[in-house]
């Protein structure tokens, strides 16, 4: 009813105003959801930007409470620009000025900005500068005497994850420190996810400061930043519980395991840049060991890949290639009455080319749209036993592993597969992101990068004294 409603509008726009369309698939989709926050009342949103920053069709939102932006790197450079700067400059664009009310000498404070730690020196450099431009552009009067005040937009650095975790043991002593690395092997928490965890942390506590109305948190300290080379501590830190939830935190397609049958296992991530496949990689050899204990020799290793648009996959290849996948699939999207644009339609063929040109022995084959579900069907009804026929030729391996990465659509095809083939098992027998690992034929959930926390108001809220840093923008 909503989305019908919102289409609706949209299109007697198009007929009021003639020559303006009606808005694309992203424009409608950010539309509708903000129509759904105020008629539901929503009291907190948190909204992930879809490309960049500066101009995309989140940015829209005037007054938020606190932005974020996550790690750098070379991603859609036909729209966001070729160098770092220039990625940087369109993520900062999303730094803004809060301002709800001036009346006379009253003004309300500037948006927080925090970025992740470990950011390229020409990113920060970039966000100090746009943080900086974004104060000086709100200057305003604030009296009689027409005196002119910049209004700053201050900038933090969250914390890394090794100063998160020897507050821990500073505070809470080697027994602590004990069961807080024991959770974090538990959870498998890879690398790129302790950032983005810190970054959460960070968020976080920047909203929370300005949200009286919900549990309050202990004291929390920053340490300020004189120049982006230097810093120095305030004062001490409260000690603060970290809270094991942000560890269980999941997100579908993100570093996730799915135990198809006993012997079949996918390993799914919607990695599609060269960073975020390193981190792929780095996590499938780990993940992929810990799976089964079959010996490497009685597994047969599948490798299920595409990139969309002009990507190029060759970069991506050459650091999936050292895990000596015996079989090799370049796939094309399930059939859909979706029509994509060029940028998001499967580039099987580049692939291949570019697999090729390593000059690895593992054959490698095309799989066409109406060729996905069969292919991932076969894989799911064997039975563990039987001479399997793959492009490798025949084989009779104690189990499988396919690791399917390089576009979001390729993992959510197959997982929607999953889904309509599991179905009949009942929602409950699909556990939810933190919960216990299932039996075969449930999806399973390893760690994501972005992180999700419920806020309970019923009791207060504690977390780690993140160190956050206030980068001066003076």
């Amino acid at each position: 009813m909503q989305i019908q409603r919102t289409y609706l509008k949209a299109s007697g726009l198009t007929d009021m105003f003639r020559g303006i369309r009606a808005p694309g698939y992203l424009s409608f989709i950010i539309t509708l959801a903000y129509h759904i926050f105020l008629a539901e009342k929503v009291d907190v949103a948190v909204v992930e930007v879809g490309l960049g920053g500066r101009y995309d069709h989140t940015n829209v939102v005037q007054h938020p409470r606190v932005v974020a932006v996550s790690s750098i790197e070379l991603e859609h450079k036909d729209k966001l620009g070729s160098t770092i700067r220039e990625v940087a400059w369109n993520k900062a664009g999303i730094f803004k000025v809060w301002l709800i009310s001036i009346i006379a000498t009253t003004f309300s404070p500037a948006v927080p900005g925090v970025v992740a730690t470990n950011q390229p020196d020409d990113a920060m450099q970039v966000f100090v500068e746009e943080a900086r431009s974004v104060g000086v552009s709100a200057t305003i009067t604030v009296s009689p005497s027409l005196l002119s005040l910049p209004i700053p937009c201050p900038l933090f650095v969250a914390p890394r994850f090794v100063d998160i975790w020897q507050e821990i043991e500073r505070d809470g002593g080697a027994e602590v420190s004990q069961r807080f690395a024991d959770l974090v092997r538990e959870k498998g928490v890879p690398p790129v996810t302790e950032r983005n965890i810190c970054l959460a942390l960070a968020a976080f506590k920047l909203w929370h400061d300005q949200a009286p109305e919900v549990a309050p948190l202990p004291a929390f300290c920053v340490t300020r930043i004189g120049s982006i080379p230097g810093s120095r501590k305030t004062d001490a830190f409260s000690r603060i519980s970290f809270p094991a939830g942000i560890l269980s935190a999941r997100v579908v397609g993100r570093f996730q395991v799915v135990q198809v049958t006993k012997s079949v296992t996918f390993f799914l991530d919607c990695a599609h840049t060269t960073d975020s496949i390193k981190h792929c990689s780095n996590w499938f050899n780990t993940a992929s060991e810990m799976a089964t204990s079959t010996p490497r020799t009685q597994i047969i290793r599948i490798l299920l890949f595409t990139v969309t648009g002009t990507r190029d996959p060759g970069p991506m290849l050459e650091l999936l290639q050292v895990h000596n996948f015996d079989a090799v699939h370049f796939s094309g999207f399930k059939g859909s009455n979706l029509v994509r644009n060029f940028g998001k339609t499967p580039n099987a063929a580049a692939c291949k080319a570019s697999w090729d040109r390593l000059g690895t022995s593992t054959p490698a084959s095309e799989l066409t749209d109406a060729e996905v579900v069969p292919f991932i069907r076969t894989l799911k009804g064997w039975d563990g036993e039987s001479r399997l026929k793959l492009n490798c030729g025949a084989a009779r391996p104690k189990a499988i592993q396919v690791l399917v990465t390089g576009s979001v659509y390729l993992v959510g095809d197959v997982l929607s597969s999953f889904l309509s083939w599991f179905g009949q098992l009942g929602r409950r027998n699909i556990p939810l992101p933190g919960q216990s690992a299932a039996p075969a034929g449930v999806i399973t959930a390893s760690h994501h990068t972005r992180t999700h926390t419920r806020v309970d108001n019923r009791s207060p809220i504690t977390a780690l004294s993140t160190q956050t840093r206030l980068v001066r923008n003076s």
